[in-house]
C-alpha cells in the first residue's frame, strides 16, 4: 500500500488563551493560599479532556447557560473561576457582591472584544454576529442594551437605530459567515459598519487552510480537523475544509474515528486542528 504524504500545518494545537487558562486553574488547584473547593463557570475550554481532567483535581464544574444567575449555585465567599470564554460586566460584579475570590481565564482576545462593544454601545446599537447560546455572545448581549444578538430568521429588531449601527462577531466565527451575514444585515440596514474583532489565532488558522491550493498537491486529498465537536472555532474551520475544491474532509476528536484503511487511499493528508483540541 502506498504511503501517503502527511502535511501538518504550521499553526496547531492549543492556542495561547487556551494554555493559560489551563494554566491558571492548575496552578490555582496548587496554591494552598486559594480557598477550595474551586467552583468553575461553565466549561473553561470547549474540551471535554479539560474537564475531566479539572474534576479529577477536585474542581466543582457549574453548568448551564445564564452565568449570572449560575452564580446562585455557588455560596458566597468562594473561589470562582471565569472561563476563557469570558464574561460580562455585570457577572464579575455580581461574582464580587457575594464576596467571591476571582480567578478570571478570559481570553485577552475576547476581553478585547467586549472592550470594544462596551466602547461602542455609548453612541451605536451593537448588532451580535454569532451562536445563540455560546457563553461569548452570552456575555456580549449583557455588556448593555444596545447589543443585540444576530437572528438569520429575523433581521429587523424593531429598536435598533438603522443610522448608526456597528456589527461585531464572535471571535471564532469564520470570515465567510462574517462577510455574508454582513452582507445579509446591509440589505436591512445599508448604513451598518463592521468592526474588525477576529482573533488572530482564528484568522491564521483559517488562511493557512485556504492556502492548501497554492500547495499544488497532486493526486487526491483529505483534510482531518481534530477538534471539539463543541468548539465552535473548529466547527467553523471544519466547515470551511469542507469548501476547499478537490479534496475532502474529516472532523474528528479522536483517532479511533478515522478508518485508517480508508484514509490511506489518499495521495495527500492534511492535518488542521482548532485552539483547544483533544
Amino acid at each position: 500500500m502506498k504511503k501517503p504524504n502527511i502535511i501538518k500545518l504550521e499553526k496547531q494545537g492549543f492556542c495561547y488563551g487556551v494554555r493559560r487558562a489551563i494554566k491558571m486553574v492548575i496552578d490555582a488547584v496548587n496554591d494552598k493560599n486559594i480557598k477550595k473547593p474551586i467552583y468553575l463557570l461553565g466549561n473553561l475550554v470547549h474540551n471535554s479532556h479539560i474537564d475531566e481532567l479539572l474534576k479529577s483535581l477536585n474542581v466543582i464544574v457549574i453548568n448551564g447557560e445564564i452565568r449570572y444567575t449560575m452564580l446562585d449555585n455557588i455560596p458566597d465567599g468562594s473561589t470562582i473561576v471565569f472561563s476563557a470564554h469570558g464574561v460580562s460586566q455585570m457577572v464579575k460584579d455580581k461574582a464580587k457582591q457575594k464576596n467571591m475570590y476571582i480567578i478570571d481565564t478570559t481570553c485577552p482576545h475576547v476581553e478585547k472584544t467586549f472592550k470594544l462593544i462596551e466602547q461602542e454601545a455609548v453612541h451605536s446599537d451593537v448588532y451580535f454576529i454569532g451562536k445563540k447560546n455560546h457563553p461569548e455572545s452570552i456575555a456580549a448581549k449583557e455588556i448593555s442594551d444596545k447589543v443585540y444578538i444576530y437572528d438569520s430568521s429575523n433581521i429587523y429588531q424593531e429598536n435598533i437605530d438603522a443610522d448608526n449601527l456597528k456589527v461585531a462577531y464572535q471571535t471564532t466565527m469564520s470570515f465567510y459567515d462574517i462577510e455574508q451575514t454582513f452582507n445579509d444585515i446591509k440589505t436591512v440596514y445599508p448604513k451598518a459598519s463592521i468592526i474588525d474583532m477576529i482573533c488572530k489565532v482564528t484568522e491564521q488558522r483559517q488562511n493557512q487552510l485556504n492556502n492548501i491550493v497554492n500547495l499544488n498537491l497532486q493526486g487526491t486529498t483529505l483534510i482531518i480537523v481534530v477538534g471539539d465537536k463543541k468548539s465552535n472555532n473548529s466547527t467553523k474551520l471544519y466547515e470551511l475544509a469542507s469548501r476547499i475544491k478537490n479534496s475532502d474532509a474529516l472532523f474528528v476528536e479522536e483517532v479511533t474515528e478515522l478508518n485508517l484503511v480508508k484514509v490511506r487511499t489518499y495521495d495527500n493528508i492534511v492535518f488542521e486542528s482548532g485552539p483547544s483540541p483533544p
